[in-house]
């Protein structure tokens, strides 16, 4: 297990990239709470189901880190995804 705290989020995406499986465990520990809170606020749903949303999200942004620009923030484009799929859930729940 690497020292998530001593990388960047593009020094981390260029190890998953790499191979190094484990280094995506850095990633999730450093944006799970934040996404979960934004998945929350912005859905109004149970904790649980805003859950399944960014498990969602993680395995989405996994299967597509290969399309990640690096010139811009993985911040921003990982918030995307979320967002994105907050929508999804919408449409599929109303």
């Amino acid at each position: 297990m690497i020292d998530c705290k001593q990388y960047s989020d593009l020094d981390i995406v260029k190890l998953i990239l790499s191979g190094d499986i484990d280094a995506y465990y850095c990633l999730v520990e450093m944006y799970k709470d934040k996404l979960l809170r934004y998945i929350m606020r912005i859905t109004q749903i149970y904790e649980e189901e805003a859950e399944n949303i960014l498990q969602e999200v993680f395995i989405k942004a996994y299967k597509n880190l290969y399309s990640y620009d690096h010139s811009f923030s993985f911040s921003s484009w990982i918030y995307r995804i979320t967002h994105n799929m907050v929508i999804d859930y919408h449409r599929t729940h109303n």
